[in-house]
């Protein structure tokens, strides 16, 4: 089965980098390199952006303590889950889950020394989520595992005093010439593909959809080198030991340890290369058995670069290519009890920038796997954080899903169930898709875009219901029983509107978005299919 993309998603908790080694294009305002980074390069300061109102400057030492607060309501319309359990053979069961209420309180503390020991850098820094993830509404576990809008939230592992913890680490410089970090702390690269901190949302001229939360974190023992100049750009090169701590999808009780070696070339400039390579062991604990693990090389490649075409219009592109390769015992077979794990990603997008107006198109491919007893594991799943539209990734195909592991179960039906269905619902994850996503945005006042476009996707392999698919003697059959040949997902519309305002440096942001997904034939089936869906969003943030 493809259970182990998962788990492979999981690498997103810490393939990274660390904020030091942010190599976004669109990096948030609340997602700023350290002063340590400052002092090997300073950077453009934009006109307008989040200055922290508790900032001061003690003896040359500068303090702060962020503070943002979030709030969302989620809305999606019902989900059609096919038969089966618990609606009973024949019946049509669904998922049609309540508005949802979504909060995020995060505070924060850096000190930096900044230039006063010059060219030496101390820093300290701090984040954590107090309060994260929907606490009404939505839906429960009672159909499903990993169902859109869960709860609790997704920060559930740790003690009290690490729960929803995000950055506690040290950094202490001599740059260029060697930096070091250790303690915990988020990761992010390139476009977040695999690797996201959970930070990187909505900002002007993206005409993003997205509202993220949580975040991967590590305990991070780091050493980097540079800036250099090489060519004319800045050089960095890192090497990194992970113990995992937890990211949006690593199930309670793994644990996973990495080594990390990475480059980037053109550091906090907007054309830049960047590459990394990682060994990840997972080890996933049995009851009554000797401990499932996972061992696999992730190479990542980012690039972006920016050309000025006319005074007033800019072209930007970026992408991001992984590739995942080892083995796995998860989802054993009687004939394959260890599997191969070959999994593909790309991810590139091409931005069109007026100053009153511009277009976005991103274009995803992610591989699937149609097969649960071939031996191969080839289902990639994305970081949930990089979204992609309202209701198909996080709404139709989680919902889908997280039933697999119910009805898959069910022993009158199926004898003998296939292991690891906990890790196969996608919980929002983008995978198994060639997706095309054209957007226009235009600014309808100094501070408020209105955005939107269609999303269309196929499935690069059909869809493929665990239960259903053994029914069908192993030939891929979705959740609805279609043997789905055609693996058109469908054309969802999404409109936007936001409204960003800086007061002082605080941040005050309000917006909408909101859409309807009309399936395509790869949900058909003798069961029905999925129609049209609905669903939006409503989002305030504040930070101080």
């Amino acid at each position: 089965m493809q259970l182990t993309s998962t788990l492979h998603a999981a690498l997103a908790c810490a393939l990274t980098l660390s904020p030091f080694f942010t190599a976004s294009a669109e990096s948030a305002p609340d997602a700023q390199p350290s002063e340590s980074a400052a002092v090997a390069q300073p950077r453009v300061t934009p006109p307008a952006r989040y200055v922290p109102l508790s900032r001061v400057s003690l003896s040359g030492v500068r303090v702060e303590a962020p503070l943002q607060l979030r709030h969302s309501f989620l809305s999606l319309s019902e989900v059609a889950l096919g038969d089966g359990v618990p609606a009973g053979e024949g019946q049509r069961a669904s998922y049609a889950p309540e508005l949802a209420s979504d909060a995020q309180v995060r505070l924060g503390l850096n000190i930096d020394t900044r230039k006063l020991f010059f060219p030496f850098n101390f820093s300290l820094h701090y984040e954590q989520d107090l309060a994260t993830g929907v606490y009404q509404g939505g839906g429960d576990n009672e159909d499903g595992i990993g169902l859109p809008f869960d709860r609790p939230s997704e920060v559930v592992s740790g003690d009290e005093l690490t729960r929803g913890l995000r950055n506690a680490y040290v950094n202490l410089s001599f740059a260029p010439a060697l930096t070091l970090r250790a303690g915990y702390m988020t990761s992010h690269w390139g476009m977040g593909l695999l690797a996201n901190d959970g930070a990187h949302g909505w900002t002007p001229g993206s005409a993003y959809f997205g509202d993220p939360r949580g975040g991967d974190r590590v305990l991070r023992y780091m050493a980097i080198t540079g800036p250099f100049n090489v060519l004319g750009r800045p050089l960095i090169i890192s090497a990194a030991m992970d113990e995992v701590q937890s990211d949006d999808i690593m199930l309670e009780g793994d644990s996973a340890q990495q080594k990390i070696a990475a480059v980037v070339w053109g550091f906090q400039q907007e054309r830049q290369v960047g590459a990394y390579v990682v060994r990840r062991h997972q080890e996933t604990p049995q009851p009554t058995a000797e401990a499932k693990r996972t061992d696999v090389w992730v190479a990542d490649l980012y690039t972006k670069w920016s050309w000025k075409l006319t005074q007033a219009l800019t072209l930007k592109a970026e992408a991001e290519g992984v590739l995942i390769k080892g083995e796995t015992t998860l989802a054993p077979s009687v004939e394959h009890p260890t599997s191969e794990v070959l999994q593909l990603a790309l991810a590139a997008r091409i931005k069109l920038d007026t100053p009153r107006w511009g277009g976005v198109l991103d274009l995803i491919a992610a591989s699937g796997d149609q097969n649960f007893d071939d031996g191969r594991q080839s289902g990639f799943k994305a970081d949930p954080n990089f979204e992609v539209g309202l209701m198909l990734f996080k709404g139709a195909l989680a919902a889908q899903t997280a039933r697999a592991p119910v009805s898959a179960s069910d022993l009158t039906l199926v004898g003998q169930p296939n292991e690891d269905l906990e890790r196969f619902p996608t919980r929002g994850s983008v995978s198994n898709t060639y997706t095309a996503f054209p957007r226009l945005w235009y600014r309808l006042a100094p501070h408020v875009e209105l955005y939107g476009g269609p999303l269309l996707a196929w499935g690069e392999v059909p869809l493929a219901d665990p239960r259903n698919s053994r029914f069908a003697g192993g030939y891929p059959a979705n959740l609805l029983g279609g043997e789905a040949r055609d693996r058109f997902l469908g054309v969802e519309a999404d409109l936007g509107i936001r409204a960003q305002l800086f007061v002082g440096g605080v941040e005050l942001m309000v917006g909408a978005e909101g859409g309807a997904l009309f399936s395509g034939p790869a949900f058909e089936g003798p069961n029905g299919d999925l129609g049209t869906i609905y669903g939006g969003r409503f989002i305030t943030q504040v930070k101080l």
